[in-house]
């Protein structure tokens, strides 16, 4: 599980931050084969329900590679909302074994930090799904009406909000596009300010219990 954890970690470090680097002509290949390490990957981080979660991982490659194959309006939606309600719970389950560990360890370390690049990963989706069915959702400063919104700046737009580092040069207009960004970066603040407490409050009670014995 240590090395499913790492090479997540690696993958997705590649998918948000490397692949954009790429020409446009390379990203639909290389998202769609990131995508699918991460499914499997996400899967084999989980501890419980591993059997299950690989099962649902093979069904959202299906379903995401078909919907790239026929790109039908409606399955590409149906892949989305998959997509996102799958890393959701895996996002869910990462957190819940960093709760339940007992030591703070290089895993735990990992895992808190793949948990919040999916979360930004999630976000990122859902900001890909969000542009999809409501075209001006976003808008970029001192760029035309034809520059589409591309999944790097998705990407980008997920993360830099997720920091509240926020730019301005990619600005939610609709109210729908809006709300998304007040939860983006409340989720971001709010998930650094537990997880380091908890891991705090978990390397001072392993302390302790050194020192008793």
């Amino acid at each position: 599980m240590a090395i499913a954890n790492s090479s997540l970690l690696v993958l997705v470090f590649f998918t948000v931050f490397v692949v954009p680097l790429f020409p446009l002509s390379y990203h639909w290949v290389l998202y769609n084969l990131s995508y699918t390490g991460i499914y499997l990957l996400a899967a084999m981080a989980i501890q419980r329900l591993r059997r299950e979660i690989l099962l649902a991982a093979f069904s959202v490659i299906a379903l995401e590679w078909a919907s790239e194959l026929f790109d039908l309006p409606l399955l590409n939606s149906l892949a989305g909302t998959i997509t996102i309600v799958f890393f959701i719970l895996i996002v869910i389950l990462l957190i819940t074994q960093i709760a339940r560990s007992r030591k703070v360890t290089g895993r735990l370390i990992v895992e808190s930090i793949n948990a919040y690049l999916l979360l930004g990963l999630i976000f990122a989706l859902l900001v890909i799904l969000l542009a999809g069915h409501q075209p001006g959702a976003y808008s970029f400063i001192g760029s035309s009406e034809a520059d589409e919104l591309r999944s790097s700046d998705c990407f980008y737009y997920a993360f830099v909000t997720m920091t509240t580092v926020g730019y301005g040069d990619l600005l939610p207009e609709s109210a729908q596009a809006k709300s998304l960004a007040t939860l983006m970066g409340m989720t971001g603040q709010l998930y650094l300010a537990v997880i380091l407490a908890m891991l705090v409050g978990k390397w001072a009670s392993s302390g302790s219990r050194s020192e008793e014995e």
